[in-house]
């Protein structure tokens, strides 16, 4: 007995659909009062809709063009704009064992377009044909994106306006009343393809040879950027070295044949395909760096720095037709730049920076407990006046903090004192700086000026020429009141007068002694307690907090000799018998222990006049070893009367009040100052 009727018995024209018939409300309200005998009505059969099967629709094909190869074709659809359309990969299909290569056109999207192309090779010729489908493009306006009107308005703006950061058009873009504002993130955008159109971009071998070409002589004016040379080394299809040399004629002038000291450093994350970009310049007497060119490397091999050696050589003897030869070269710890700048010049002295020494100390021990003992020692042995002395205290050095701290004395014998980056010692080219904090700074104004963004090649070139060597050479455009030149004598500031005529106010003995012809002044050491300037923070011992109650009591090793040592090594009464043994303690350089070489080899200060230019006078401080001028040379060129008097801006001395009669009070007032 069937319990329920037979489906194909139904009728469905009298059925309910299911939400209605579940819907016990409506069908109240409906048929309030009302019965039904048709159980039917309360069953909803729910059929699945059949899916009609999309027809296959043929296109009918034309041919467009024929290649004579699969290549010709290939670069066709790429660089031709085939009907103003650009074309994009589908698929690969066979026919009779030949591959075809279907392709869509996505202006509007993918598979937006119904206009479809084919590469079909010609069994018969050989060659290949280009077919594209008769239908019309259909390009609807995107959704997505700026509208075609945004558009031309962002073109006008930028283009016409000069207007190119995203949230200023965004801003000319409401002040234009348009309604729908697009996001900062879409102006960004499109930007890019704006760009992209206003520099053409540099993809393959060829066209960067056709750009070195174009800007390897030197152009008209003579702040823009010109490349005087280039090289390109390949391995059959594949690119093992790029290397390029930028510069302008106003920055390769300062070239001089008199250049000592040449300064390098490498920046990155500028140029998107991943080169290095390698500045190189020199620091002239108020510390101030000046960049000579720019080379754009794959690598930083010693092959590329021996490239940029010899590629500001060649430009300055070519443009110049001046010989440089510089003896001293600048640089981090890498091997590479040395051996690179050594083919190529006669280098005698080579300068580690000592901020990297100094960053590199900091990080590997700024928690040893015995720390700050440390950098006041290491601060102390980077004043070392010669080779002889850095070499004599650095052996003291490492016998001293061996029983200290063995591991401690190991790294610094191995990375900076046994090994080949060890001069970080201002002795080791005196009258040049030991730190290249100059030429960071430039590396950070190129990034600014390029707003710390990662370009393409063609883009970075441009910007490269437009922004960064385009400022530099203004800067020492002979046509500017305040011209940037290459300074030959240290800048005396109204600063160093003024501790100058500080110290004259003591009164403090000067010994004039000959040597070789030569005259040598000697001053002794200015106590502290009697001057108002400040002393280098390197040469002073660590500030630890004073405690209460008795000091501890010092090792054997730290505790200071005693009168009678002292006098065997420097007589305290100041005269040229002490002056002639001090003499001897620094050429000799003999010291028992560490200590007494700390408290000995800045005694005196030894000044050397320069008669001709005052300016050029050399001293022993520490000041004239980081600045090339120090208080010291300026007294004692006014003593010996090289200039004629003190700045009035220097004299700096407080007008103090004036005691008054009698006997002074025990008691000051009550929050009296």
């Amino acid at each position: 007995m069937n319990i329920l009727p037979n489906i194909d018995d139904l009728d469905f024209t009298q059925s309910t659909s299911s939400a209605h018939a579940r819907n016990p409300a409506q069908r109240n309200n409906e048929d309030e009062g009302q019965e039904t005998d048709n159980d039917a009505e309360d069953i909803c059969v729910v059929s699945k809709p059949t899916k009609a099967k999309a027809k296959k629709s043929h296109l009918f094909y034309k041919i467009y063009a024929t290649y004579e190869n699969l290549r010709q074709a290939l670069v066709a659809i790429d660089q031709d704009f085939i009907e103003e359309c650009s074309w994009a990969k589908l698929t690969n299909s066979t026919c009779d064992g030949m591959t075809i290569r279907n392709y869509y056109c996505n202006i509007a999207g993918k598979l937006v377009c119904p206009v479809r192309l084919k590469i079909r090779p010609d069994p018969a010729s050989m060659r290949v044909d280009i077919v594209i489908s008769e239908n019309e493009h259909e390009h609807p306006e995107s959704k997505v994106g700026l509208s075609a009107q945004t558009k031309e308005i962002v073109r006008q703006i930028y283009f016409y306006e000069k207007i190119t950061r995203p949230l200023c058009i965004q801003r000319r873009l409401y002040e234009k009343k348009i309604q729908a504002l697009p996001k900062v993130t879409q102006i960004q955008t499109y930007l890019r393809v704006l760009k992209s159109e206003e520099i053409e971009n540099i993809r393959n071998l060829g066209e960067l040879f056709n750009w070195c070409k174009a800007n390897e002589h030197l152009p008209v004016d003579d702040n823009r950027m010109f490349c005087p040379v280039y090289q390109v080394d390949r391995d059959e299809a594949k690119i093992t070295a790029l290397r390029i040399f930028l510069t302008t004629f106003n920055l390769i002038s300062q070239v001089t044949e008199d250049v000592e000291l040449l300064a390098t450093d490498s920046t990155y994350k500028l140029v998107w395909n991943g080169y290095k970009v390698i500045l190189v310049g020199s620091c002239d007497r108020e510390k101030k760096f000046h960049p000579f060119g720019i080379a754009l490397t794959m690598c930083e091999k010693n092959q590329d720095f021996e490239f940029l050696s010899k590629a500001l050589k060649e430009s300055a003897e070519l443009l110049l037709n001046r010989d440089i030869n510089p003896t001293a070269l600048l640089a981090d710890g890498a091997e590479a730049i040395h051996i690179g700048f050594s083919k190529v010049f006669n280098l005698k002295q080579r300068i580690m920076c000592w901020a990297h020494v100094k960053r590199n100390i900091h990080t590997k021990y700024n928690r040893n407990k015995h720390y700050k003992q440390m950098k006041f020692d290491i601060d102390n042995l980077q004043l070392s006046m010669t080779e002889t002395m850095f070499k004599n205290a650095s052996k003291l050095f490492l016998e001293k903090w061996t029983k200290i701290d063995p591991e401690f004395a190991a790294y610094m014998d191995g990375a900076w004192i046994s090994s080949s980056v060890n001069g970080w010692f201002d002795g080791r080219a005196q009258g040049h700086p030991v730190t290249n904090n100059a030429l960071e700074s430039n590396k950070n104004i190129i990034k600014d000026l390029l707003e710390r963004k990662t370009l393409k090649l063609a883009e970075f070139l441009e910007n490269l020429d437009k922004h960064v060597f385009s400022t530099w050479s203004f800067q020492r455009n002979d046509i500017r009141p305040d011209q940037k030149l290459f300074s030959k004598e240290p800048k005396v500031s109204i600063d160093y007068f003024k501790r100058t005529f500080a110290w004259e106010l003591l009164g403090l003995k000067v010994i004039k002694q000959k040597f070789s012809g030569k005259s040598f002044f000697f001053i002794e050491r200015t106590p502290k307690e009697s001057t108002t300037t400040q002393v280098s923070a390197t040469t002073q011992e660590v500030g630890v907090k004073k405690k209460r109650g008795r000091p501890p009591k010092r090792p054997i090793e730290q505790q200071e000799p005693s009168n009678a040592q002292k006098n065997e090594l420097v007589p305290n009464v100041f005269d040229k018998d002490r002056c002639k043994k001090f003499l001897q303690l620094v050429n000799k350089c003999e010291w028992d222990n560490f200590q007494q070489f700390l408290e000995t080899f800045q005694e005196l200060r030894i000044v050397q006049l320069n008669q001709d230019n005052w300016k050029l006078s050399t001293c022993t401080c520490p000041s004239w070893f980081k600045h090339y001028m120090c208080k010291h040379i300026i007294g004692v060129s006014y003593r010996e009367r090289l200039f004629d008097e003190f700045p009035k801006e220097s004299w700096c001395l407080t007008l103090g009040q004036v005691a008054s009669a009698g006997r002074p009070r025990k008691m000051a007032k009550a929050l009296a100052k």
